[in-house]
């Protein structure tokens, strides 16, 4: 950068998040595993939400490691 300011050419546009289209895609898979719980009625310390603690229920993704403290922090929840 040489001190000038960009133009609006120059800017790059950032992309929204389409939140209804990330749920669509796994609306099915969500609504199943409410459907468990609902059903099991466990809804405090419960298998399912044992699971989603534990990163077994396929839920939610793996932390991304974004600096080298979360990374250490990914490693040592592999080897445990």
């Amino acid at each position: 950068m040489n001190g000038t300011p960009m133009t609006s050419r120059e800017l790059k546009p950032i992309p929204q998040l389409d939140l209804k289209a990330q749920f669509a895609a796994i609306e099915t898979e969500i609504r199943a595993a409410i459907e468990e719980v609902l059903a099991s009625q466990q809804f405090i310390l419960g298998p399912q939400g044992a699971a989603l603690e534990d990163g077994e229920s396929g839920l939610r993704p793996e932390p991304t490691p974004c600096c080298s403290r979360c990374r250490l922090a990914v490693l040592a929840r592999a080897t445990k």
